[in-house]
């Protein structure tokens, strides 16, 4: 309950602060009706349940969707795509987004994650006119000159989105394959799973990577907006830390095993 206040109190005041410049830019930004479809969906993890790990297959055939990383999927609906970090300067948070765009740049798409709930707008662009087709909880819209002024001035390079075999990996680099971040080929296999953190009521999508005789694994993970990375050891019972990114995660090793070992039956090979 503490958290869905947090993030109702940061999108109001998000709202309210973006009221002003919506005023003057009420002539040029129009929200579209109701029965506006979005323009891509995203692909979730997939889980059947919260003690139940499954494994996420890589997509590889023309059509299906094009996992680029970010907090959601790219699709193949668009043309290109660009990673970013967005500031809300409202609200002092800095968060991972997904922008699609078309061919020449006249419609874009924003996915991300806002205190724990997804956010997804598609806007067009017709000269100086910007025209929100879907906003999905009805907050981002207002921020839509924000994002096009951002966009404008801070993404100079664009990635294709391709499918079928363009999409597969070599080895050295890295393998795109869901979750929170990419797996690579510093290990041999994966899993992306939903982790329940009982301490703070918390699901969180995890990739775990592993070493060929899963004597060796790595987890990675977002736990509320910020990136979290530990890497350990198995000798025996014998657990060892070999890295913790923020100094927080180490304390839960024993219980990060304990769950593979439960409920990881079945790992992806990382090519």
């Amino acid at each position: 309950m503490k958290k869905k206040t947090l993030m109702v109190l940061a999108l109001a005041a998000m709202m309210a602060l973006s009221a002003c410049g919506a005023s003057q830019s009420e002539s040029t930004t129009s929200a579209a009706s109701e029965d506006s479809a979005p323009a891509s969906a995203a692909t979730e993890v997939a889980s059947e349940s919260e003690e139940t790990a499954e494994p996420t297959e890589a997509p590889a055939v023309a059509g299906e969707e094009v996992d680029v990383g970010g907090p959601y999927p790219a699709t193949t609906d668009w043309d290109e795509y660009a990673l970013v970090e967005y500031y809300f300067e409202e609200t002092d948070e800095t968060v991972p987004m997904l922008i699609e765009t078309n061919a020449d740049h006249t419609r874009f798409n924003t996915l991300f994650d806002f205190f724990g709930e997804k956010q997804e707008m598609t806007f067009s662009v017709d000269g100086e006119e910007l025209v929100v087709e879907y906003d999905l909880t009805g907050f981002i819209g207002k921020a839509t000159e924000e994002f096009y002024t951002f966009i404008q001035e801070n993404v100079t390079e664009w990635t294709p989105i391709s499918a079928g075999a363009e999409t597969g990996s070599t080895a050295g680099e890295e393998v795109d394959v869901g979750g929170p971040y990419p797996a690579t080929t510093d290990w041999d296999e994966y899993v992306v799973v939903e982790y329940y953190f009982e301490e703070t009521d918390e699901t969180v999508p995890m990739l775990i990577e592993t070493n060929a005789d899963h004597t060796r694994f790595n987890t990675l993970f977002d736990f509320f907006g910020d990136k979290q990375e530990m890497t350990f050891s198995v000798n025996g019972e014998e657990l060892t830390v070999d890295y913790d990114l923020t100094g927080f995660i180490g304390k839960d090793v024993e219980k990060f095993y304990t769950f593979i070992q439960e409920n990881v039956t079945e790992w992806a090979p990382i090519a």
